[in-house]
């Protein structure tokens, strides 16, 4: 168990739901709601955000979850920007959850994202961290969704939750390095496939293949539901995890009851 219980609320690629509070007195503020539309370009160079509050006082009060951003645009641009709906921190209450990720939807025209430069933003649906180092005590990762792949590189730095892209059903690449930051690709029986090395690192680090299902306990199992192939991890190089990283394959459940 690594993260708390409760989905994401709204919908993936038009998300307008707020997020949250974190319960209790003292507990954080939800974060809100940020929806632009432009006919032609969006630049963010500085920072978008719909985070949840961190927890502010008191005992047995988490983080605010985050909230949603949702941008329709022709191109989106940008340079050491930051768009973010990430969870708020739940650190100095007594047994704390963190505030779930919110979403996040970058909603371009494909075609015309591909004639112009890469951006430098980092996309953030992030957890927030717990009142203990336990990792159950992690608020659940949020969803950015993007309507390619254009955005998903094979060195990955600034892209925090989990990844939803249209018919993103698997992924190769020569190698693949995911540096301090959690990336969870939800999609039933996804393949990865890294032709030569593949790192995770950092302590924030971490990859997680399928999980989009959970039972219905008091506490959060993810798993890959029946009925279809698990995911798949193909490595041909040296496979690395290092300086607190972590990594998940989830199978499908071995029971029929959880």
């Amino acid at each position: 168990c690594f993260e708390e219980l409760g989905p994401t609320n709204g919908e993936i690629a038009s998300p307008l739901n707020p997020g949250s509070a974190g319960g209790n007195f003292g507990g954080g503020h939800g974060g809100g709601v940020v929806r632009i539309v432009a006919g032609d370009a969006i630049t963010v160079n500085g920072t978008v955000s719909a985070n949840g509050g961190n927890r502010s006082s008191g005992t047995y009060v988490g983080g605010g979850a985050g909230g949603s951003i949702w941008l329709t645009c022709r191109t989106f641009h940008g340079t050491n920007g930051t768009v973010s709906a990430a969870g708020g921190s739940a650190v100095g209450a007594l047994n704390g959850g963190g505030g779930g990720g919110g979403r996040v939807a970058i909603d371009y025209d494909p075609d015309s994202q591909a004639a112009v430069p890469q951006p430098s933003v980092t996309f953030s649906a992030a957890h927030g961290p717990g009142s203990s180092s336990a990792a159950w005590y992690e608020g659940r990762l949020g969803t950015l969704y993007f309507p390619d792949t254009r955005f998903l590189t094979n060195v990955i730095t600034s892209l925090k939750g989990q990844i939803v892209i249209p018919g993103f059903t698997n992924w190769s690449v020569s190698s693949l390095t995911i540096s301090n930051v959690p990336v969870h690709i939800p999609v039933p029986g996804f393949m990865l496939t890294v032709t030569n090395d593949m790192l995770i690192t950092g302590t924030g680090g971490r990859l997680e293949l399928g999980g989009d299902a959970q039972n219905a306990s008091a506490a959060f199992y993810p798993y890959s539901p029946g009925g279809v192939v698990p995911p798949r991890l193909l490595v041909g190089g040296d496979l690395s995890i290092s300086n607190g990283a972590r990594l998940y394959l989830y199978s499908s459940m071995t029971n029929v009851a959880w």
